[in-house]
């Protein structure tokens, strides 16, 4: 068995042969560096008087070698697998070879090549895996970019429905208002024109100033109500301030007016007054 110090010199050999033989896809194109491989090959794989190599190389070694190889360039595989085949073409087609060292040129030449193809197995699955984690990813987004639209979609539906809700309430609410505003109105002229019809009915019965400041007072009421509603149905509808109309002031005062008058005529009575001033002072008259 061969001294540690010897078993690491010989891997560290074995190491700068497998990194010259990665270097250049050229590199074997002479014959004499073909020739300085196979030299440095045999120095390694030594045979002894029995016919046996000492020296078995350690696959764990050849693989720490090419990883680090490959982490450097990605490319030299390629180029090893290539050279290394050659090299052991050569070795093959010698007929004076030691057919010891043929067997662990034989191996080396193997365990490199499987070492290849596992390396290239690896890198396959993991650029499927890659490629197939990036088509996930990209379904993720385009999951949650759909789900994300949904939700917005979601969202806006759902304001539009309670701008539709609202609308449809404040329409409902007005439609309410209005109509009630129109009971109203005509509960308004109905009532008023009742009374009206009562207090004219009976007019015959009653003092005439009493009869004549009601019917003003009623008119007055009824104006300023309806003139009230519509207004107000005005200002639902367009949104316009509530404002009071200069024709309806004035129609106010002159109700108002001739209810002062009546008011006053009622309470001095001129045609008792007239009785009494052609009683009284006849010489007017």
């Amino acid at each position: 068995m061969l001294p540690k110090e010897e078993i690491d010199l010989r891997d560290a050999n074995l190491a700068e042969i497998i990194s010259i033989l990665s270097s250049d896809q050229e590199i074997l194109s002479d014959e004499n560096v073909v020739l300085q491989i196979i030299d440095k090959l045999k120095q390694v794989y030594t045979v002894d008087q029995t016919g046996k190599s000492a020296y078995r190389h350690e696959y764990s070694r050849i693989f720490g070698k090419m990883k680090e190889l490959k982490d450097s360039n990605p490319n030299c595989l390629e180029i090893l697998g290539q050279n290394i085949g050659l090299v052991y073409e050569k070795i093959q087609k010698d007929p004076d070879i030691n057919e010891e060292f043929f067997k662990c040129c034989l191996k080396l030449y193997d365990h490199i090549n499987l070492e290849i193809a596992r390396m290239n197995y690896v890198d396959n699955i993991t650029r499927e895996i890659q490629n197939s984690t990036s088509k996930l990813n990209q379904n993720i987004k385009e999951i949650k970019d759909t789900s994300d639209s949904i939700t917005n979609e979601i969202e806006d539906t759902k304001q539009e429905a309670k701008k539709l809700r609202s609308k449809l309430d404040k329409a409902q609410q007005e439609t309410i208002t209005i109509l009630g505003i129109f009971s109203a109105v005509v509960l308004a002229f109905m009532g008023g024109m009742s009374f009206s019809s009562s207090v004219l009915e009976s007019m015959y019965l009653s003092n005439v100033y009493k009869v004549s400041f009601i019917c003003l007072l009623i008119g007055l009421v009824l104006v300023n109500l309806i003139y009230v509603l519509f207004t107000f149905i005005m200002h639902i509808n367009k949104d316009r301030p509530f404002k009071w109309n200069r024709v309806i002031i004035v129609l106010d005062l002159i109700l108002i007016g001739f209810m002062v008058v009546d008011l006053v005529a009622w309470a001095i009575d001129i045609k008792s007054l007239a009785v009494w001033i052609q009683k009284s002072l006849p010489w007017i008259i």
